[in-house]
């Protein structure tokens, strides 16, 4: 037998393999007498998205998918902007960069070009976000659209202080800095 160099033939030797194993898998079809009947098989699930998790150290520390009980959900939150230990980075129009947590485990998310939105976990004082879904939008220079967006998914731990929110970075000596939206 002579080797394929092409893409596509290996690609095809690739798909008539997992037929085959399916194939087998699934058993024979014959009309003989005395033959097993098949066996139907139940439907394969490939890849399904996962929640984040917030670090939690197994399954059942994890809270329930309802949060309706947290302090932050139903409102609306402004990003004021980013605190190290060495510098602040203030936002200059902090309308611009919204946050909105839902009780369902799912938020809004706003910046100066896009919108989108995105799953949170938490357990404790941990949490976890995954934008999930964004506009195709393009940003003028000098936003800060990804810093933003990074900083929400490198969110560790949260706490809260009168009407401002914050959100520790993981692994990182950084703080976003969110304000009650009136």
């Amino acid at each position: 037998m002579t080797g394929y160099s092409c893409p596509w033939h290996a690609g095809l030797r690739a798909a008539l393999a997992a037929s085959a194993i399916i194939w087998v898998a699934g058993g024979c079809s014959t009309k003989a007498k005395g033959a097993k009947p098949q066996v139907q098989a139940s439907p394969a699930v490939v890849a399904q998205r996962q929640r984040p998790h917030a670090d939690a150290t197994n399954a059942e520390e994890v809270l329930p998918l309802v949060y309706e009980q947290l302090p932050f959900t139903g409102a609306v939150w402004e990003w004021l902007g980013n605190l190290t230990p060495t510098e602040t980075m203030k936002v200059t129009q902090p309308a611009t960069y919204l946050l909105e947590f839902k009780p369902d485990g799912w938020f809004n998310v706003q910046t100066d070009c896009n919108r989108g939105e995105g799953m949170y976990e938490i357990s404790d004082q941990r949490i976890a976000m995954a934008v999930v879904k964004l506009a195709d939008a393009s940003c003028p220079p000098g936003s800060h659209h990804e810093l933003y967006l990074k900083s929400l998914e490198s969110a560790g731990r949260y706490r809260m202080s009168g009407q401002k929110l914050y959100f520790d970075m993981k692994g990182e000596a950084k703080t976003m800095v969110f304000w009650r939206r009136k």
